[in-house]
Parts: C-alpha cells; structure tokens; sequence
C-alpha cells in the first residue's frame, strides 16, 4: 500500500497514533468481511470450543511450559500446557 501512495503522492503517516496523521496509513480491520460482526478473541477462539469435553479455561494463570510431540512426519503436536 505504501507504494501505491508513494505513487499517486499522498504521504504516509507510519504511525496514524501519534497525532500527527497528514496522509494515509494502514490500519487492520477486525471487522469480518461476510458479515459485517465485529472480530474479537472471544467469537475468534472461545465460542467455537466451549461445549468440547477437553476445553478448559483456567484465569489468572500462567503457563510455566507448553508440553509438545513430534511425529515421525516431523510435525511438532501442543498436547498440553503446565502451569
């Protein structure tokens, strides 16, 4: 995109959150392009789960060591969290 500006001469503000923005910048979107619903970590990574058997939430916790397999393909599993 910053080509492209660069091109039709409008300048780049690299940090829209500074005050100062007299051009274009790019900003992600979490906006979902089919629907028009807001994104959040929420509907992302916790609606879509809750109701498995082997989905637990555990708050105010902090993970001490992300237990891994490697399969014989070489592909690296997440099979656990220590906390």
């Amino acid at each position: 995109m910053n080509q492209a500006l660069d091109i039709l001469g409008v300048p780049t503000a690299f940090d829209p959150a500074e005050g100062i923005t007299p051009g274009g910048s790019f900003l992600p979107s979490t906006i979902h392009p089919t629907n028009q619903s807001r994104s959040d970590a929420r509907r992302a990574y916790y609606d879509p789960y809750i109701y498995r058997p082997n989905f637990h939430v555990a708050t105010s916790q902090q993970a001490t060591r992300i237990v891994t397999e490697v399969g014989a393909d070489g592909n690296v599993t997440i099979t656990g969290v220590e906390v």
